[in-house]
């Protein structure tokens, strides 16, 4: 129960901070599977962006995963994903890849790759736990929109209550997030 109490006091340092970023971000993703009759993953994470200019930046994150189906136990996640710049930029240090994509999508899409990973928090998931990499990419439609749909992929070892839980083989996602 101690480690709750500091659990939240750092969080709250964490979003506290004077550092001048983007802002708080709501996620919610789902595990795309190719059969029904297996169990998917539904996740959720409020992250703190702190992205000062478009070239891409840091955003960690805390979130759950929770397995329906299963009967598997919901965990608590810490983690954090580097967000890169946008690969339609005209800008782009990488060469071609913007003129590919703006030959059949429009120069206000925004399309930005991230990498990253997660880990439970096994002071509260003490029965269960994960931990594993993700890398994906985020698509605005508009700079003016107010959401961004999500497409990752993870790569993940599971432990304890999660050890019948698939693992050791990529996993495809698909969600939201939106920025505050």
């Amino acid at each position: 129960m101690k480690y709750k109490g500091l659990l939240l006091a750092l969080i709250l340092m964490f979003l506290g901070g004077t550092v001048q970023a983007a802002g708080l971000t709501l996620w919610g993703i789902t595990e795309q599977l190719s059969s029904v009759d297996q169990d998917n993953a539904i996740t959720g994470r409020i992250g703190y962006d702190l992205s000062v200019t478009d070239k891409g930046g840091l955003e960690p994150f805390i979130g759950s995963i929770w397995r329906p189906r299963d009967g598997t136990p919901q965990v608590v996640v810490l983690g954090a994903v580097q967000h890169l710049p946008d690969l339609i930029d005209p800008n782009s240090s990488v060469p071609f890849l913007p003129e590919l994509f703006l030959m059949v999508i429009s120069e206000d899409v925004q399309i930005r790759p991230y990498i990253g990973g997660q880990f439970s928090i096994n002071c509260i998931d003490e029965d269960a736990g994960t931990y594993g990499m993700i890398a994906g990419v985020t698509l605005q439609i508009s700079p003016e929109a107010n959401s961004q749909l999500v497409f990752e992929a993870s790569y993940d070892k599971n432990f304890g209550d999660l050890a019948d839980v698939s693992d050791n083989r990529f996993k495809g996602y698909m969600g939201f997030r939106i920025p505050f």
